[in-house]
């Protein structure tokens, strides 16, 4: 179970910088031993992986590192939301905050293999409640 966040919305990003480093090793040490296997069965769903975490625009390479890590740490977040409406709202959280504290430092540990952003949210593609193909992103 997660550990209780003093946060408003529920993240502990010192336990998630704990979790992703945890995970990272875990799979690191795994495909060192087994360089062939795959993590992802489904093709069309490793396509997708792929074709994510080497878009190339930077900000769309961090999203499914962040929007599942904010998932994983607090299951009662939508990992779809990029934004938090208002305080009631009990599923939006700041994914921006947590790419810049958690997962960009962790992303320049591992030589920028995301791309080099500090601030991965910081532009216009990520300034959208929700990543649901229903809303379209402001221009680049």
């Amino acid at each position: 179970m997660a550990a209780r966040s003093k946060r408003k919305d529920g993240l502990d990003f010192q336990n998630a910088a704990k979790l992703l480093e945890e995970h990272w090793q875990a799979a690191t040490a795994q495909a060192t031993a087994q360089p062939s296997h795959e993590y992802v069965e489904n093709k069309s769903l490793r396509d997708a992986v792929h074709d994510s975490i080497n878009h190339a625009l930077v900000s769309y390479r961090f999203c499914l590192p962040i929007q599942l890590l904010g998932k994983m740490v607090n299951p009662a977040l939508d990992c779809l939301r990029l934004q938090k409406q208002d305080p009631s709202d009990v599923s939006g959280w700041d994914a921006r905050s947590f790419g810049k504290k958690v997962v960009a430092p962790f992303n320049q540990r591992q030589e920028n293999i995301l791309g080099t952003s500090e601030d991965p949210y910081v532009g216009n593609p990520m300034r959208i409640q929700k990543c649901d193909g229903t809303t379209r992103a402001r221009r680049t």
